[in-house]
């Protein structure tokens, strides 16, 4: 400080100006406990310090006199080249000065008594996350973070911004006006901020608060200050009920600014350190509130596209299957018809016909349940054998099932994975294998499910495989849904193992 205000004063600045930049220097070391370098954006810091000076007694003249000397201040570190500008280049800080009867310190609503107040805050903070922990909506979270801080301190009004870039604004019912700090809740505003679509908070440029968060400077609670958009709403006549100044609290997560909350009343009231402490709590509250909502909205928009996922799945594992066995059944039943073998002919299309009908119930129940059809009224075991006979009869394959312990209490998700997994690869069987003999075999543990679908086709070199074969995709993303893994082994010549393995958690 000492180094900055005596490059300050070589520039033979007048005795009053010096001391009230060095009072002015002084206060700023003490705030920050350390060295002070004037920045662009110190407007918040100087409003503050103005509001001290007045509470603290002094009068219109002296007032007058620290201003004059903090815009000489200023300007002169800018010609230094310390700064690009002075805030007095862009705000105001001659506006006329209300009288000291008409600013007092806030009365502290929590009582005298320190330690009551401290429990009183405590339990508003308690009172806050009760609240807060009912939601996992973004809305309903903002909602209820003003609801509680007005009622809590006293307050008239408060409004929310949300910052675009912060990705929030997607989660709200109602697109905000075009902003990049969107108003996103309100509470109780007075009828020049509301009409003609919120105009006065949402369409003029930036109020000095937002800048503050744009460029990374606002990082906590912050006083009373001055608002740009609540004195152009006054300077127009509309009805502000006295609201000329607000405090600022700014909600970040994990070092990212999410946006910032202001607050206000119909008086001017300069917030107590404890106020500015209570405040500065409940953005932190309110900024851990807001990402649980986004994450959870997340989760919901992940869950939209696993089930499209899944739905994609069953297409595949019952309509795409069932008509490609429909096409081989119907070709049959073409070249028998050329060959003049009408029984023949008329056995391919009957199979055919029931093969329409199994995939049309397929696709019906598909689209009413996650549970594979097959399994209705049946246990997996139960389906799996049925499901090995009828690979054995319609495609002259021999399926060998085994099973080993107990697969009546799989819950349901496992069983349906399970069974799919087990058709799917007795449909690459079927295509690819070219084999003779084929073993279906389930194991159940209290630890986890196996199963595993073997063959002594011709095999194949995996590493060769093209990345669209859906359905091996499928079996992939089944399992990994269930939470297992999926093993592929095979080499020509030597057949083809499939193990998935799902774990249980010693549910069985």
């Amino acid at each position: 400080m000492t180094s900055l205000f005596d490059r300050f004063v070589s520039s033979s600045t007048e005795a009053e100006v010096r001391e009230a930049v060095r009072e002015y220097l002084t206060w700023q070391a003490d705030r920050r406990a350390g060295d002070f370098a004037p920045d662009t954006n110190d407007d918040v810091d100087i409003r503050t310090y103005l509001l001290e000076a007045q509470i603290a007694g002094a009068g219109r003249k002296k007032l007058t006199g620290k201003i004059a000397a903090l815009k000489r201040f200023y300007e002169w570190a800018k010609a230094a080249r310390l700064i690009d500008s002075s805030p007095f280049e862009e705000f105001n800080f001659d506006r006329p000065l209300l009288s000291r009867d008409q600013i007092r310190r806030r009365q502290d609503l929590f009582g005298d008594d320190p330690r009551e107040r401290e429990i009183a805050r405590l339990r508003a903070l308690n009172r806050l996350a009760d609240e807060l922990n009912r939601t996992t909506d973004l809305q309903a979270t903002l909602d209820i973070t003003l609801g509680t801080l007005v009622e809590t301190m006293g307050l008239q009004t408060a409004w929310i911004f949300l910052w675009t870039e912060s990705g929030l604004t997607r989660y709200l019912p109602n697109a905000p006006a075009p902003h990049d700090f969107a108003l996103c809740a309100q509470c109780d505003l007075p009828p020049a901020l509301v009409e003609n679509n919120y105009y006065y908070l949402c369409d003029p440029p930036d109020c000095h608060c937002q800048h503050l968060m744009r460029h990374g400077l606002l990082t906590r609670a912050v006083n009373v200050v001055e608002c740009t958009r609540l004195q152009d709403a006054d300077d127009s006549t509309e009805d502000t009920r006295g609201l000329l100044f607000h405090a600022t609290v700014p909600l970040i997560a994990q070092g990212k600014p999410l946006g910032l909350i202001n607050v206000a009343t119909d008086e001017w009231q300069f917030l107590s350190a404890a106020d500015l402490q209570l405040l500065s709590a409940v953005g932190a509250q309110a900024s851990v509130a807001i990402e649980r909502a986004r994450l959870f909205a997340q989760s919901a928009e992940y869950g939209a596209l696993e089930e499209r996922n899944r739905l994609a799945r069953e297409i595949h594992d019952t309509l795409a299957q069932g008509l490609t066995a429909i096409t081989l059944q119907l070709e049959t039943a073409e070249a028998l018809l050329d060959a003049a073998n009408a029984d023949r002919a008329r056995k391919s299309l009957h199979q055919a016909l029931a093969l329409a009908r199994t995939s049309l119930d397929e696709a019906r129940r598909t689209m009413m349940d996650l549970r594979a059809a097959p399994l209705e009224g049946r246990t997996l075991a139960g389906a799996l054998q049925a499901l090995a006979d009828e690979w054995a009869t319609k495609a002259n394959l021999p399926v060998g099932f085994e099973i080993a312990g107990d697969a009546g209490n799989l819950p349901l998700r496992v069983e349906a994975g399970l069974y799919r997994v087990a058709q799917e690869a007795l449909t690459n069987v079927s295509r690819h294998a070219q084999a003779q003999h084929v073993r279906l075999c389930l194991t159940v543990t209290p630890d986890q499910a196996q199963l595993i679908v073997e063959d002594d086709g011709r095999g194949f070199d995996p590493s060769q495989t093209p990345k669209d074969r859906y359905g091996l995709i499928g079996l992939n993303e089944r399992v990994k849904l269930l939470g297992g893994t999926l093993k592929l082994e095979s080499s020509l010549g030597a057949g083809t193992r499939v193990e998935a393995n799902i774990p249980l958690g010693g549910t069985v």
